[in-house]
């Protein structure tokens, strides 16, 4: 809520307020703002930031000659003329600053935004100045006038102007704004272009003449470094009339936390933390007492599990983990059925200390091995383990197709076996467009030559009976039975854009060995040779 409504007319005179320290370096902010955002037509506004230690009133006021006028979000007048700045003008704002009891005042800087009719301001624009008095009669012209078409002041700087620094208490400082444009009529004064937009901002510092002394003791952390949170304490203060309060800053001003001897400032990120001594008056100690680095870490937590996964003795499985925490490291364990042993670099595995581990064409034999990791982070958290995942190892790999539910192979025939599949395979059940069949047997001879007829479906068009005419076809055995398709020989067929459909001749070599040999048939629409890698349309049996 905005307290008072101001206009502008004529010539200003306000009061700046700074912040200043007679035993230390002036800390420069604001304050003092007025803010004329929903004002219109106001005699006078007050502040809507005002430093607590100010004495003087708060509103900003008019000289005789600039009577309010009518203005949205402003405080103007149509008093001020096109004569020229003179001290002894009546067309003026006017403010006033002055440090409370055992404080002084020190201005910076003051900065404004107007607004105005169009020809007041036109070029080559109006003519600002500022004046200030110590004593609210006499008053001195701050810097030239400054001629322009702009609707901001250049910022006034007042750290150089002597008689308003470390102004005593029982001293008003008195500031004028004076005007002067190209119409002796138009309105013109300070506006705010949104609420909490400041149409005048003083710059400064008040501080206390004599700063309070500096808090005794030493900040204790409950734990340093920590995992998570900690809690820091310091001693209460022993003299009368002055608390201590903890900061974040060595120079911050909270009286949020008072110390008591206690763990009692809760503390989540790391960095220095300080206290500082505050008399009953209001009055800071210019030193503080340092925490020094006090370090916050994040414990370790498992956001990802790992996962139960399937692989070939061919191919690589991984086992992957996503933590957060503060420095984390990682470290892979396997269970063969002993207990959980770390895993070590080299051989099948890969990445055993980091968050992904990779097992390269395992045995058989780990077919049912568990794998977790323990994550841990930074000193004294404590590391935390990840559920335990399954590795499950066929002996042939398990190609995949990313759109499995399109043409299909419908029929294969081999000597006595015919298998029909069904339409479409299974389309949803199965996984990466694979079936398995290899409980269907058929007895073939070595140095025999056999046939193999194949017919295939499409769900869509152009034909559900045919397949498209762009697809392939490719067939393996696995003749030494070895668990792959790539030794010399076991590729029976590879035929590109023939539909797959037909019947394809193969030969026993004489060198197969006798027992159960795997066939792996592939009908693929985007040129994929691989018996185990990815395509984007068809089947694989």
């Amino acid at each position: 809520m905005k307290n008072l409504y101001m206009q502008f007319f004529g010539k200003i005179l306000f009061t700046a307020i700074l912040f200043t320290v007679s035993t230390s370096s002036i800390q420069a902010q604001t304050i003092a703002a007025w803010d004329f955002w929903s004002r219109s037509s106001p005699a006078t506004v007050a502040a809507e930031v005002y430093d607590a230690n100010l004495s003087t009133t708060n509103t900003i006021t008019r000289g005789s000659g600039a009577a309010a006028s009518a203005g949205g979000n402003s405080f103007r007048t149509v008093g001020f003329q096109n004569n020229g700045i003179a001290t002894t003008n009546t067309d003026y704002f006017q403010i006033t600053l002055g440090a409370a009891t055992g404080y002084l005042l020190s201005l910076s800087s003051i900065d404004a935004k107007f607004a105005g009719t169009s020809g007041f301001y036109a070029t080559p624009g109006v003519t600002s100045q500022i004046a200030y008095s110590l004593d609210g009669t006499s008053f001195t012209l701050i810097n030239s006038p400054v001629t322009s078409t702009s609707l901001t002041l250049a910022t006034i700087n007042l750290s150089g102007i002597s008689a308003l620094q470390n102004v005593p208490a029982g001293t008003t400082v008195t500031l004028r704004y004076y005007a002067s444009g190209q119409t002796t009529t138009g309105g013109w004064g300070f506006s705010s272009s949104a609420d909490n937009d400041y149409g005048l901002t003083i710059g400064g510092a008040v501080n206390c003449v004599t700063p309070t002394a500096a808090p005794v003791g030493t900040i204790t952390a409950t734990a340093n470094p920590s995992c998570g949170a900690t809690t820091l304490s310091f001693p209460a203060s022993s003299v009368a009339g002055v608390d201590y309060y903890f900061q974040s800053s060595a120079t911050g001003t909270s009286t949020t936390v008072i110390t008591n001897g206690t763990a009692n400032y809760t503390v989540n990120t790391t960095g220095t933390y300080y206290v500082r001594a505050r008399s009953t008056g209001g009055c800071w100690s210019t030193t503080s007492v340092s925490s020094g680095v006090i370090t916050i870490n994040t414990p370790p937590a498992i956001t990802t599990q790992p996962v139960n996964t399937t692989t070939s003795t061919s191919q690589t499985a991984t086992f992957s983990v996503a933590a957060t925490g503060t420095t984390l490291t990682y470290q892979w364990q396997v269970n063969t059925g002993l207990g959980f042993n770390n895993v070590v670099n080299g051989g099948v595995y890969s990445g055993a200390t980091t968050s992904t581990l990779s097992v390269a064409n395992p045995l058989i034999s780990f077919s049912g091995y568990q794998y977790r990791v323990i994550v841990s982070g930074a000193t004294p958290c404590v590391a935390v383990t990840s559920n335990a995942a399954t590795l499950t190892v066929t002996l042939y790999c398990i190609p995949s197709i990313s759109s499995a539910c399109d043409e299909y192979i419908s029929t294969v025939t081999i000597n006595t076996l015919t298998n029909n599949s069904p339409s479409p395979f299974n389309c949803g059940a199965t996984s990466n467009g694979y079936s398995d069949y290899s409980t269907l047997t058929t007895n073939v001879i070595k140095g025999q030559t056999y046939s193999i007829s194949l017919g295939v479906g499409e769900i869509f068009t152009p034909d559900p009976s045919s397949g498209y005419t762009g697809d392939d076809i490719r067939i393996w055995a696995d003749w030494n039975q070895n668990g792959n398709f790539t030794d010399p020989g076991e590729t029976l067929v590879t035929l590109n854009n023939n539909g797959g459909a037909g019947a394809f001749s193969f030969t026993v070599p004489n060198t197969a060995l006798t027992g159960n040999v795997r066939i792996r048939i592939r009908l693929v629409y985007d040129g994929e040779t691989s018996s185990c890698g990815s395509a984007t349309f068809g089947e694989t049996e």
